[in-house]
């Protein structure tokens, strides 16, 4: 076991000056006629309409606190929870002309949305699930639902009674609760007819991971099965280190053919990796404090509060270690942006994924796609947009907008998509 404790142009010389320009008679106007000039010079000037700021405001339209957004290239869907049902509008990203209006047939539970994506041509919903894990008996129940429409016309192309817990271009895998809130069945199915392709009986399952290829799933207990997406059936099994009570939390992901757990306690954090061929344990790591890992392309990133590491997917050894900065993340194939640890406006830094080597200083603020948002350090109070340009390393300053703090947003193209209190507002970013 090993133990890591984890910015005029003017003329050449010898050139001749330049000949004076040839006398010209100009003919004087009356004194009247040159007031009555400059007069209409004016009157036209206050007339004249300036071109818009390449970063404005574009369009706006009203939206509830528990209202949900998504976004799909040209297209912005908004679905708002009304008397007991869902309104899902789609609006032109550039205009806000709306396309199209569904109301759709379910209660949104308590929580709301779980789940709302739009692409490939589908826009999917997935409704809050039956039950909470071992919730009290008489805790309320929720009716989970999923729905998949056609992201052109709003058409419902498929509606199912279970939760979607992932998907993909192709697929949905959905899943069916006891009322203990336990897992009982998975189910995958096409994205766009919703016609079942597989089924499988699970028993007790409390958590699930799903990268696409794989899916494992764990019991409190800590017994695991990895299963094959396409088809559901059973690849290995056997017993991972999962809570025993005692631990302030247990995550999980899967990368480069590992299942990775991570287990918090008040002393630190036990991280380790297990084979998905056959769930033998490859490695096992040991922090000194709470930690956070996450997938970063070649490396496992490790965040441990004022540095983050790169861990070797393989082995579990240190390849880097950033000190200052308190969690990274991937911004493409081969690179990370890293946040620094100031909590309101963290200086963004580009590393190389492999190396973490510093490519760039991208300023401080919030990465949200390839934009970086910050607070205008002067009154009054707005939101400065940068535009991320990874292959030089550097943000650019594109303008400001109202400030958009606290606000949900989203990029799609050259726009932003801010949910702010009780409108969603669309900015162009030039």
């Amino acid at each position: 076991m090993a133990l890591i404790d984890l910015g005029d142009l003017s003329a050449g010389p010898g050139e001749p000056p330049a000949p004076p320009p040839p006398v010209r008679r100009v003919r004087r106007r009356p004194a009247g006629a040159a007031l009555v000039a400059v007069l209409c010079a004016l009157a036209l000037g206050a007339a004249a309409v300036p071109e818009p700021s390449l970063v404005h405001d574009a369009w706006s339209v009203p939206a509830g606190q528990t209202d949900s957004l998504a976004t799909d290239g040209d297209t912005v869907y908004l679905a708002r929870a009304t008397d007991g049902r869902t309104v899902l509008t789609a609006y032109a990203v550039a205009t806000g002309t709306p396309r199209w209006s569904r109301d759709l047939p379910w209660v949104s539970g308590a929580g709301g949305l779980m789940t709302f994506l739009a692409g490939d041509g589908m826009v999917r919903l997935a409704d809050t699930p039956r039950v909470a894990i071992h919730a009290p008996p008489d805790a309320p129940v929720h009716p989970g639902s999923a729905t998949v429409l056609d992201a052109a016309t709003g058409a419902v192309r498929w509606r199912s009674t279970s939760e979607m817990m992932h998907a993909t271009r192709d697929t949905v895998l959905l899943a069916d609760r006891d009322d203990r809130g336990e897992l009982r069945t998975l189910r995958l199915v096409g994205a766009r007819a919703g016609e079942t392709r597989w089924t499988r009986q699970v028993r007790r399952v409390a958590g699930l991971e799903v990268d696409g290829t794989r899916i494992v799933t764990t019991t409190l207990a800590g017994d695991a099965g990895v299963y094959r997406y396409t088809d559901g059936s059973l690849l290995s099994s056997g017993r991972v280190a999962w809570s025993t009570g005692d631990e302030l939390g247990t995550q999980a992901l899967i990368h480069d053919g590992r299942f990775v757990v991570t287990r918090t306690d008040p002393l630190g954090a036990t991280i380790i990796a297990y084979r998905l061929s056959d769930l033998g344990r490859d490695w096992s790591v040991r922090t000194l404090r709470s930690s956070l890992v996450t997938g970063c392309g070649p490396v496992l990133c490790l965040a441990r509060g004022a540095d983050v590491a790169g861990l070797e997917p393989a082995t579990g050894a240190i390849r880097w270690v950033r000190t200052g900065q308190g969690v990274a993340s991937p911004a493409g194939a081969d690179r990370l942006i890293a946040a620094g640890t100031d909590a309101n406006e963290p200086v963004q830094t580009l590393l190389d994924a492999a190396t973490g080597r510093v490519l760039g200083n991208l300023g401080a603020g919030w990465p949200d796609g390839d934009l970086m948002v910050r607070t205008a350090t002067t009154p009054p109070l707005r939101t400065v947009l940068s535009r991320i340009d990874l292959p030089a390393g550097r943000a650019v300053t594109l303008g400001t907008v109202e400030s958009i703090e606290g606000a949900y947003c989203a990029v799609t193209g050259r726009f932003l998509v801010c949910q702010r209190t009780g409108r969603i507002v669309v900015t162009t970013t030039g």
